[in-house]
């Protein structure tokens, strides 16, 4: 199995070390990548909570950190030789898939034509058990409701 090795030093300066494999730094690079996205959104518009006599110097703290997480997404892209923008791009460019799924599973549209009443076949009694007690399904169940 294809591993990276991550090494770090602790508080202590002692150099720390764990294996990863590559795919899931990609999806580390993936998530910073979304998450700065977020920041970007949110220092343009602040919420409403920020009070307007510091708003300035929130708007530096945010923008501090979206550049120590842009240094810190590229320094993992260069190390696993990965680029979240080129493989969005790479994701767009994909032709759609043919659309000849319903969307549905079976379960779910018995369930709503069951409940919805369009089938309303002749229904068979329910099988009675030795104690008299009748068996129930599913949708009797969901219909006791």
């Amino acid at each position: 199995m294809n591993t990276v090795d991550v090494e770090y030093y602790d508080l202590k300066g002692h150099e720390l070390h764990f294996k990863i494999c590559p795919g899931d730094l990609q999806i580390v690079c993936n998530v910073l990548y979304d998450y700065c996205n977020m920041i970007s959104e949110m220092i343009a518009d602040p919420p409403e909570g920020v009070d307007q006599g510091t708003i300035e110097l929130w708007r530096a703290r945010y923008g501090y950190y979206l550049e120590r997480i842009q240094k810190i997404r590229g320094k993992i892209e260069t190390g696993i030789g990965y680029s979240t923008e080129k493989a969005i791009e790479k994701c767009k460019k994909r032709k759609p898939k043919k659309d000849d799924d319903i969307g549905e599973d079976a379960l779910v549209m018995a369930m709503k034509v069951r409940l919805s009443g369009k089938s309303k076949k002749e229904e068979k009694p329910e099988p009675v058990a030795e104690n008299g007690n009748q068996q129930l399904s599913l949708f009797d169940m969901i219909s006791k409701k």
